[in-house]
């Protein structure tokens, strides 16, 4: 593996960290626990530390939205995309999922669109499994639902 994978991004405050090299660790606390509780208070002034991690564009991506072009009389589907980034896709599984249960994914009728080939995606009754599936390849499937509480969506993603 090349370079440190961060999972998330965005910003943080840092309560504590370490670094280990070797036999060796090295420490930081936001509070040390070496002082008094009474000399600590007497520091007014003390500066939060804070973190900034950003976005990392060639990391495993998922998006749900809604399509471009909406069809009146048609049923209603969501737009998912998949982007691989710098990573070799042997195996995923894709889960959508709405706590509220508004909303139902008819993932068994989903469509794979325009220029994907259709042996990287299998679809189920409940996840979509992506196999083999090249470094930066985006995937865009068509994703049927019925009900009506949309603000509630959420996916869950597995990567093997």
């Amino acid at each position: 593996m090349s370079g440190m994978q961060i999972p998330c991004a965005g910003l943080f405050k840092v309560d504590s960290s370490f670094l280990r090299l070797g036999k060796v660790k090295f420490e930081y606390s936001a509070t040390n626990r070496m002082q008094k509780p009474e000399k600590e208070s007497r520091k007014i002034t003390k500066r939060s530390q804070v973190l900034r991690l950003l976005r990392d564009d060639q990391a495993f991506d998922l998006q749900l939205a809604f399509p471009d072009n909406v069809i009146l009389d048609a049923t209603p589907h969501l737009m998912l995309s998949i982007h691989t980034g710098r990573n070799h896709v042997t195996k995923a599984t894709v889960r959508l999922h709405n706590p509220t249960n508004d909303v139902v994914f008819n993932i068994e009728k989903a469509e794979v669109c325009e220029g994907v080939p259709a042996e990287i995606i299998d679809f189920s009754k409940d996840h979509i499994a992506i196999k083999d599936a090249l470094p930066n390849t985006t995937l865009r499937v068509n994703v049927p639902y019925s009900g009506v509480r949309l603000d509630m969506i959420k996916a869950s993603t597995g990567v093997g």
